[in-house]
């Protein structure tokens, strides 16, 4: 039996998770940390999740990450301290998180030459912070350079093209995101694992009433949900397919989870000048551990996201995988990706071709109509996102470096 921390083939043992912002923000984009550091830690890999400090007014304590994101504290957490703030611009974190990367790289490098401490694999979700390690471990003897992981879901800019050539391995999540890399990047199809994502947060499917319940949602009526990031467009559009779908359907209402500091007020007010307030239940942001209850209190989950985003032509959503998860009706937009993350039209959601207002509402009015016959289409959504674990794809991963050593 192996024991935790060491691996077949040479595999280094210790591992450093670069994040590329901060854990105690705790919102959609650091539940993929965690449950990434979570599976490699399981895999018997000693787990360091490096992650920017930065000063958010929502942000969650050190000690209460864990019951946050609902992951055993089975790993390490290391905050490198930076001036930034929440309305920090992206320069900024840019340069605080290519400096404070820098001094961590220096210092984690010569103390393991120093000591002869196992050989490390540095898997980063940012080139920037990556870069140091990859400009110093030429300096280093062969036998204890650290192995070099990538993980990108969108096609990273041409300045960082050279960073990504040097790595040892590049994760993706999407099939033309890795067709793009080989055909106009110039990587070696044999460096780059594609590696769907699972869900995200720990959905389970509830009954409907025992979920409204928990969540204070009235028992006998319609509800469609939303849940995920708040960006203004995003909000105004659905607001409006709220408006739409209550003339549509009698006592309809539409629950919108999330939403930052900034978009909750504006919300609000958009809310009460729009006159939606019977319609429209802003839930605000709920940890992730319990977005389940409200997605579970639905009858029908909705997906939009915003055409002019730059990661559009390559987004896998989270919230996708999680609703799927729900064993809920999914009605959803015409993404680039649309087949890779919910299969054919009405294979594990409802594809909505043209992405108006006019055509969600009379989406989710056909789906809540047909509730119990789109049974068959939700069982198939479950079963298939049951078979995709974040435990497979760190099993993936380091399956990926063992052959390269």
């Amino acid at each position: 039996m192996r024991s935790r921390g060491t691996h077949d083939g040479g595999l280094p043992t210790d591992l450093l998770f670069l994040a590329p912002g901060d854990v105690r923000k705790a919102r959609v984009e650091p539940i993929s940390w965690m449950r990434t550091c979570e599976a490699f830690a399981a895999r018997g890999l000693h787990v360091t999740l490096v992650t920017l400090r930065a000063r958010y007014p929502d942000a969650v304590t050190r000690e209460e990450i864990w019951d946050h994101f609902s992951v055993p504290p089975s790993f390490r957490i290391r905050m490198l301290p930076t001036p930034l703030r929440r309305d920090s611009s992206t320069r900024a974190f840019r340069f605080w998180g290519g400096l404070a990367s820098a001094a961590l790289a220096i210092a984690v490098l010569l103390s393991r030459l120093a000591l002869r401490r196992p050989l490390l694999v540095v898997y980063a979700r940012s080139p920037i912070m990556l870069t140091p390690f990859s400009l110093l471990r030429r300096f280093l003897p062969r036998g204890r350079q650290p192995r070099l992981v990538y993980e990108t879901h969108t096609l990273p800019p041409p300045r960082t093209w050279r960073i990504l050539r040097g790595t040892d391995l590049l994760v993706v999540n999407s099939r033309k995101l890795e067709t793009d890399l080989v055909t106009r990047v110039g990587i070696r199809p044999e460096r780059i694992l594609h590696a769907p994502l699972p869900a995200f947060a720990p959905v389970r499917p509830r009954p409907k009433a025992e979920a409204r319940a928990e969540v204070g949602l009235p028992g006998a009526i319609p509800i469609a949900c939303y849940s995920g990031k708040m960006l203004e467009g995003q909000s105004k559009f659905l607001l409006e397919v709220a408006r739409l779908t209550r003339a549509r359907v009698d006592g309809f209402q539409m629950v919108l989870v999330g939403g930052n500091p900034d978009i909750l007020p504006l919300l609000r007010a958009r809310v009460v000048e729009d006159g939606l307030e019977d319609t429209v239940i802003l839930a605000g942001f709920v940890e992730p551990a319990k977005v389940g209850a409200y997605q579970s209190a639905a009858d029908v989950l909705v997906f939009h996201m915003d055409s002019d985003l730059p990661h559009f032509p390559y987004c896998t959503p989270a919230k996708g995988f999680d609703y799927q998860a729900a064993g809920r009706p999914i009605v959803a937009r015409d993404i680039p990706l649309f087949d890779e993350v919910f299969g054919a039209d009405g294979e594990r959601a409802i594809r909505v071709s043209t992405a108006t207002p006019e055509a969600f509402s009379e989406a989710i009015q056909n789906a809540l109509v047909m509730e119990g016959g789109y049974r068959a289409m939700t069982e198939r959504a479950m079963s298939w996102i049951a078979g995709r674990t974040w435990q497979a794809r760190a099993d993936a991963v380091v399956d990926a470096i063992t052959k390269q050593t």
